[in-house]
């Protein structure tokens, strides 16, 4: 996605920090900034602060996420570099040339939380939509009982706005378990699974306002995070409705990409929301559609 040359802010004192090896060479793109050297994480660092710049492209990443979990605090804006996220570059978001490397910016939170303005149109945007989804929903759902038999809809906790708990719905795609060890997906289920059909039962979580139509993708509750270095991240997560399509769910090969990358996607959508983003990322949806990226694995988000 092609992204507007970086608006730097202007002068301001320490408004504007910058924090890591080569720093100084930043200095001639935010005049005014102060350049603290060190990179590691001091206490309370960011009072007063509008714009953070990391310099440092071999910053280990934890101490990255770090820094942008603690701006969030007060609202600053992140410059990072982009060799610390190559899952961004992966889902086509281009980084912004700035000082002789690449940076992704993450802009400040904002204060509107997860009901924006494309979270209350949602439940109206799946009601236009219902009448034509309805004879596709009666088809898939035929399908899967006459080759997979019963349930046709599968339902699962999942934990979603500021951390309440909901019922998701798709179209079943795993087989039962009786002899098995591990449930396997059903021939029907990987087709499903590979345009994203399965998921069309969202829609009426979409209505019931329990999802957006744009947001991070909930996960189950066995999965959600706990004391493994993402608790702040899950967080972030939580401030915004869970979506039926997302920065991470349009991500080409996204199976392969692990909870930590799933985070860093949905973190980069969190912060830059817009309807240009939205837009692109509808467009990404269809695109993911048709072209099958969406793949069935042994066990699905």
């Amino acid at each position: 996605m092609t992204q507007p040359p970086p608006r730097l802010p202007p002068s301001a004192g320490s408004a504007t920090l910058i924090v890591g090896r080569g720093g100084e060479a930043l200095r001639t793109c935010f005049p005014g900034a102060a350049c603290d050297a060190p990179s590691a994480l001091n206490p309370c660092p960011l009072e007063g602060v509008a714009e953070l710049v990391l310099a440092d492209a071999a910053m280990p990443r934890a101490t990255a996420m770090a820094w942008l979990a603690q701006a969030d605090r007060v609202g600053a804006a992140v410059w990072m570099p982009a060799a610390l996220l190559p899952e961004l570059s992966r889902a086509g978001i281009r980084p912004r040339p700035l000082g002789g490397t690449t940076f992704y910016r993450f802009q400040g939170l904002r204060a509107d939380g997860g009901r924006g303005l494309a979270a209350r149109l949602s439940p109206l945007l799946a009601l236009l939509a219902l009448p034509a989804a309805l004879p596709l929903l009666g088809l898939l759902a035929l399908r899967v009982w006459l080759t997979d038999g019963r349930p046709v809809v599968f339902a699962q906790k999942r934990i979603g706005y500021r951390g309440r708990r909901f019922t998701i719905y798709k179209f079943r795609t795993m087989g039962h378990a009786r002899a098995r060890r591990a449930r396997q997906v059903t021939d029907a289920g990987e087709r499903l699974r590979r345009h994203g059909l399965d998921e069309l039962p969202q829609l009426f979580n979409l209505l019931a306002g329990s999802m957006a139509l744009i947001g991070p993708r909930p996960l189950p509750i066995d999965e959600h995070p706990r004391g493994n270095g993402l608790g702040a991240w899950m967080s972030t997560r939580g401030r915004v409705m869970p979506g039926l399509t997302g920065l991470y769910q349009v991500c080409p090969g996204r199976r392969d990409l692990g909870l930590a990358e799933m985070c860093v996607l949905d973190a980069y959508w969190i912060h830059n929301r817009s309807p240009r983003l939205d837009a692109w990322i509808l467009l990404r949806t269809f695109v993911a559609m048709f072209r099958g990226w969406g793949r069935a694995s042994a066990a699905s988000r």
